[in-house]
């Protein structure tokens, strides 16, 4: 869980120092799947003095789906020795 919550830290600070918000100065709010249970941990290592809870936390992870835009990733294995694997046949995989 320590794991997860310094994750959770890493990327609110990279988010908020890179727009130029200092973090601490900050309300974190807390929504998605699992962030209530996370929030108040992160909120003390960033110096958060406030968490707010929305009262339908769940659904934001819902909402932010529906906001993302449509996509399609496609991925292809290729299984070989590097150093044998020839130039064409890296290109049609």
């Amino acid at each position: 869980m320590r794991l997860l919550e310094q994750n959770l830290l890493h990327a609110v600070e990279k988010i908020s120092i890179e727009r130029g918000h200092d973090p601490a100065r900050c309300i974190l709010v807390a929504a998605g799947g699992a962030g209530p249970m996370h929030g108040s941990a992160v909120a003390r290592r960033l110096g958060c003095s406030t968490v707010h809870v929305p009262r339908q936390a769940g659904a934001f992870c819902a909402l932010g789906m529906l906001n993302a835009d449509i996509r399609r990733d496609v991925m292809r294995v290729l299984i070989g020795d590097l150093d044998r694997l020839e130039d064409s046949r890296i290109a049609t995989a």
